[in-house]
């Protein structure tokens, strides 16, 4: 059971990636420069040190997987075709925390310790996304691969729940980036298309 639903979740994050680089090209999402590059940086420090908390499982590890190759591509992208904006200080403040957590996950050796300092960096990486659309800095006109990515961290979060044996830590990354951090966009996205967030 865990497998399919790692499965469905892995499916649903291919149809995010797939949705939002057509968002870029288009013209219909402004990303972020710094943050994508963060998203790009903690992304492969996540991938790493997640395989080794869920003990190499490769269905739970190919979330992060799919997502470091999905974003590392949309950033390439979107910096070759300058569709970025500004970098705001929040990103600094990023950097410089994704650079500590390296230093403590050398100085431990702790997979664990890292990959959870990880998940508090992702979910800080979030705030400039959330920043920029609600003064209107940034562009997201359509929510779909937000709620797509919604959709795939629920599933995936079943994975981990269901699996033996169960690994609370691997709960992290969908729980934080994949809920929290994606549901926050896409819940901003649909209140403004219904005039009930204004700008800021």
């Amino acid at each position: 059971m865990s497998q399919f639903f790692s499965l469905i979740g892995n499916i649903v994050v291919i149809a995010v990636i797939i949705t939002y680089f057509r968002q870029v090209r288009n013209g219909d999402s402004t990303p972020n420069p710094a943050t994508w590059l963060l998203w790009v940086i903690v992304s492969l420090m996540n991938a790493v040190s997640y395989f080794i908390v869920v003990q190499e499982d490769i269905w739970q590890s190919l979330i992060v997987i799919i997502t470091t190759i999905g974003l590392t591509g949309i950033f390439g992208y979107a910096a070759f075709t300058g569709k970025f904006r500004s970098i705001g200080a929040t990103e600094k403040v990023c950097f410089g925390l994704a650079i500590m957590v390296g230093v403590l996950w050398k100085a431990t050796g702790s997979a664990i310790i890292a990959n959870l300092s990880l998940q508090i960096i992702f979910a800080i990486s979030f705030w400039p996304t959330v920043r920029g659309l609600l003064t209107h800095e940034l562009t997201e006109n359509k929510a779909l691969p937000w709620n797509l990515a919604v959709i795939s961290y629920f599933f995936v979060t079943l994975g981990v729940l269901t699996a033996e044996p169960f690994n609370w830590v691997a709960l992290g990354f969908p729980i934080v980036n994949g809920l929290l951090g994606n549901g926050s966009v896409a819940l901003i996205i649909h209140l403004q298309k219904k005039g009930i967030l204004k700008r800021i």
